[in-house]
């Protein structure tokens, strides 16, 4: 796995593949797992992604939606809530009300 590879893993408690669940996107299962292993509510959740069937599982789940038209996918065609052109952007978005580990230097570390 990528993760694996790049030593990222360890940021991580839990990672999902396109295989984990038995339904795939943009079918909100995968979400909805997330949101109750978690205990979050859908106002405290949103999805990031880079592809159409993200941001639909999204809306199908009831959450917020951010796509980043710096993905493989290129632009937003499916209406997200947000879009952003890099992953600095997302801390900047107020209405997602994220906030910064103090422990990590930099978004880049996964930190935010």
């Amino acid at each position: 796995m990528l993760l694996g590879l790049t030593k990222l893993e360890s940021y991580f408690d839990f990672v999902a593949g396109g295989d984990t669940f038995e339904a795939r996107k943009p079918d909100p299962m995968g979400v909805h797992f997330l949101l109750d292993r978690y205990s979050i509510s859908r106002d405290e959740a949103v999805m990031v992604g880079d592809h159409a069937p993200d941001i639909e599982m999204a809306k199908r789940a009831g959450i917020r939606s951010v796509y980043c038209n710096y993905g493989f996918f290129g632009k937003d065609t499916v209406g997200a809530d947000f879009t952003i052109d890099s992953f600095e952007e997302l801390v900047n978005i107020p209405e997602l009300n994220l906030r910064r580990n103090p422990d990590c230097e930099s978004i880049r570390h996964l930190g935010f």
